[in-house]
């Protein structure tokens, strides 16, 4: 099965949810645009050569290009009992917003030079649509949803230059 595994993790309820685990590399690709804004507020007067600030914003994110590796769609299909290459599974992942938690530095070198670094942190939270379809005639085996927490830590660095 390609390094890749489903457990079956039954809850309280009775219902089944599953548990999805694939070897590195071997899951899902997508390309992510992000689009944000932020308000900051810097420590410091104007002519500092440092300084430090905080930041809150927004970001839209959305996904396109979702492509599942083989193994993690043989792992699906053995979920049903076929064999692997006998189901394809598509995913389709939800745009949304989300808040954007913003702090770093800016330091001034001189009159036109200087350098900011910041880190941000987006708690994104997606739901995940699969579809999975027999390779044979495309006819439905299943369709899912997951909801799918992120939350990355984006490290920013930038060389400035002020005219």
């Amino acid at each position: 099965m390609d390094g890749a595994s489903v457990d079956r993790n039954p809850d309280d309820g009775g219902d089944e949810r599953f548990a999805i685990s694939a070897a590195q590399g071997d899951g899902v690709q997508a390309v992510v645009v992000r689009i944000a804004g932020f308000a900051r507020n810097y420590f410091g007067g104007g002519e500092s050569a440092f300084r430090p600030y905080v930041g809150l914003g927004a970001t839209y994110v959305w996904y396109s290009d979702v492509e599942l590796s083989s193994g993690l769609q043989n792992t699906l299909g053995a979920r049903f009992g076929l064999p692997p290459g006998a189901t394809t599974t598509s995913a389709k992942l939800d745009g949304k917003f989300a808040p954007v938690v913003n702090v770093g530095a800016a330091y001034q070198f001189d009159k036109n030079w200087g350098v900011s670094f910041s880190v941000s942190y987006i708690p994104l939270k997606t739901t995940a649509k699969l579809t999975t379809t027999t390779t044979a005639t495309g006819a439905p085996v299943s369709t899912s949803e997951a909801s799918l927490k992120v939350n990355p830590i984006v490290p920013y660095l930038a060389v400035t230059y002020r005219f």
